[in-house]
């Protein structure tokens, strides 16, 4: 199959965040699945309801993965973490991925979010609204278990680094690992 969708559509599912677009080419059934503009599986059949089925699977089978990667490590895999960035609507993910990418290229260690800021080019207010929205958005597209919310601004940072106050009391912020793979 070539990695383009089906040139004749006939149906267009929605499956959680994945986008099912099955139809004919060349006289085959195709049906291909996208994540935003990813496209993550394909498939061919002989009707469509297989090849849609198949995809089914495979979306299944990923799924499961990732529960699985969860139990063990208690953290999304950076699989997981990429469909999410690339899902993610576009008036956050500009400025996100840009901060994502200043903190990944800085090694992913742990920052003060005015030197974060400074780096990608943004106000240190902003970067802070970007990464609470991004953090917010995370916790809920990857279904994260209620937190504490006492610890302030700080608990939905969680959901993509780990945080600590520094010795002059400002936020400390270190990107997960599994997060900057997905950026990689």
């Amino acid at each position: 199959m070539s990695g383009d969708a089906p040139t004749r559509r006939v149906a267009e599912v929605l499956v959680g965040r994945y986008r099912i677009v099955s139809g004919w080419r060349g006289g085959r059934a195709q049906a291909a699945a996208f994540c935003g503009q990813r496209r993550v599986a394909a498939s061919e059949g002989e009707t469509l309801e297989a090849a849609v089925a198949e995809i089914e699977t495979l979306l299944a089978r990923n799924a499961a993965a990732f529960v699985a990667h969860r139990r063990a490590t208690g953290r999304p895999c950076a699989a997981e973490y990429r469909e999410v960035l690339e899902d993610l609507p576009e008036a956050l993910s500009g400025p996100a991925m840009l901060l994502l990418h200043a903190h990944r290229h800085m090694g992913g260690m742990a920052v003060k979010i005015g030197d974060l800021a400074r780096r990608a080019g943004l106000p240190k207010e902003e970067a802070w609204a970007v990464y609470r929205r991004l953090g917010r958005r995370l916790y809920s597209e990857l279904k994260w278990p209620p937190v504490k919310r006492a610890a302030g601004p700080r608990y939905v940072l969680e959901a993509f680094a780990d945080c600590s106050p520094g010795p002059d009391g400002e936020l400390v912020i270190g990107l997960k690992p599994e997060i900057a793979e997905a950026l990689s």
